[in-house]
């Protein structure tokens, strides 16, 4: 599964393309159950982009919900991390 992001994406961007990339390997290694947590609550709880959607009905059962910021504090670096990268790369 390929996912490029374009200059100017957005950190929600970025978020949507490694869920699905997340998604896609699961899918793969044949994973049955996922749970997604992320401390965007735009990610969390905005309508899932089409792509997540198509690989979320792979698994046997599927949930996505927030959690505070405060307890998400690596992944959040790491996201963080990536889009600086992603951004600086661009250029």
């Amino acid at each position: 599964m390929q996912q490029k992001l374009n200059r100017g994406s957005t950190c929600n961007q970025a978020e949507y393309a490694a869920l699905a990339k997340g998604l896609g390997i699961a899918c793969m290694i044949g994973v049955k159950s996922v749970i997604v947590q992320g401390d965007s609550k735009l990610a969390c709880w905005q309508p899932l982009h089409q792509l997540v959607m198509e690989l979320k009905n792979q698994f046997e059962t599927f949930s996505i919900s927030h959690i505070p910021t405060a307890e998400n504090r690596p992944p959040d670096r790491l996201a963080k991390t990536v889009c600086l990268e992603t951004s600086l790369a661009d250029r």
